[in-house]
C-alpha cells in the first residue's frame, strides 16, 4: 500500500534530482533516488494525507534533504581521495614498510569483515593486484564498476578511521 503511494512521487523526485542537476549518468544517481524515495515514504507514515501534486514545501524539503545527502557523499569523496593519495605516495617512493604496513591492516581488515564476501573479496583483489585499475577490479569480484567504486569507498572509510581491530 505504501509502495504504491511512494510512486505516485516519482515525477516530484525525478523534478528534485533534475533541480539538483544530478542526471542518470552520476555514480549516486540511483542511491539518491532511493534516498529520496525513503524521505517520502517517512513523510507519507508522518502525514498519511500528504499530495503528491502542487506541493511547492514537499518539493523544497525534499531538495534541502538531497543538498544534505550530497555534503555527505562529498565529505566521504574527501577522505577517500586523501586515501588514495597517501596509497599512491607510498607506492611512488617505494615506501615497501608503508606498504607492508598497508597490506597487514587490510589483511587484518578482511579478518574483521569475513561475513561480508563482497568486501573480502575486493581487499583481495587488492593485495592481488594493487595497480589495477576499477574496471579491471569490478569484473573480476563480480560487482558493477558503481558498486565497487562505492566499496572501495568503505573500505577507505575503515582505513581512514582506523577501525581495523
Amino acid at each position: 500500500m505504501m509502495d504504491e503511494r511512494v510512486k505516485e512521487f516519482e515525477q516530484i523526485l525525478h523534478g528534485v534530482l533534475r533541480r539538483a542537476g544530478i542526471w542518470k549518468t552520476n555514480l549516486y544517481y540511483d542511491d539518491y533516488l532511493q534516498d529520496l524515495r525513503i524521505a517520502v515514504l517517512q513523510q507519507l507514515r508522518a502525514e498519511p494525507d500528504l499530495k503528491a501534486e502542487q506541493n511547492p514545501a514537499l518539493f523544497k524539503w525534499l531538495h534541502w534533504r538531497l543538498r544534505d545527502l550530497q555534503r555527505g557523499y562529498q565529505r566521504r569523496e574527501a577522505r577517500e581521495c586523501a586515501m588514495t593519495l597517501a596509497i599512491e605516495e607510498a607506492q611512488v617512493a617505494g615506501d615497501e614498510f608503508g606498504r607492508s604496513e598497508l597490506y597487514l591492516t587490510l589483511a587484518q581488515l578482511r579478518t574483521r569483515l569475513a561475513d561480508d564476501c563482497q568486501m573480502v573479496n575486493l581487499i583481495s583483489d587488492i593485495m592481488a593486484f594493487p595497480d589495477d585499475a576499477l574496471a579491471q577490479r569490478a569484473p573480476r569480484i563480480g560487482v558493477s564498476r558503481a558498486t565497487a567504486y562505492r566499496m572501495q569507498g568503505v573500505l577507505r572509510g575503515y582505513l581512514l578511521n582506523g577501525n581495523v581491530e
